[in-house]
């Protein structure tokens, strides 16, 4: 099982995607609403993936991969967004894009594609 670090400020739609992933039984997901939250989470597990909002209210995505890429250690980032138009510098720095609204029947499909290429992490102990 993969686990993914979903990282949007919407919490319904937070509900959604781990209810979703969760019930895939491919994914263990952690969901936060803060770019502050994923730093406390990623300090503490190790994750497959991020599921990352382009735009969270303490932070824009450029930023948030900035706080976030040292403590990534290699993690892929799949950005998760209603944008349209997505500044291609950041588009080519992560794993992907999967476009709001999404499908919630296909949306494990989507990242699994994403993920291919990952290692599958190991939680840390404790």
């Amino acid at each position: 099982m993969r686990a993914l670090l979903v990282v949007d400020d919407d919490e319904d739609l937070r509900d959604l995607v781990t209810l979703v992933l969760d019930l895939s039984g491919r994914y263990e997901s952690v969901a936060v609403g803060t770019v502050e939250e994923a730093i406390v989470e990623l300090s503490s597990v190790r994750f497959d993936g991020v599921l990352l909002d382009l735009s969270l209210h303490d932070g824009s995505a450029n930023t948030v991969l900035e706080q976030l890429t040292s403590r990534l250690g290699g993690t892929a980032v799949i950005l998760f967004t209603a944008a349209i138009d997505i500044d291609p510098t950041l588009e080519s720095s992560v794993a992907g894009v999967i476009r709001k609204p999404f499908d919630p029947l296909t949306l494990a499909d989507q990242i699994d594609a994403l993920l291919t290429d990952q290692p599958v992490a190991e939680r840390s102990p404790g």
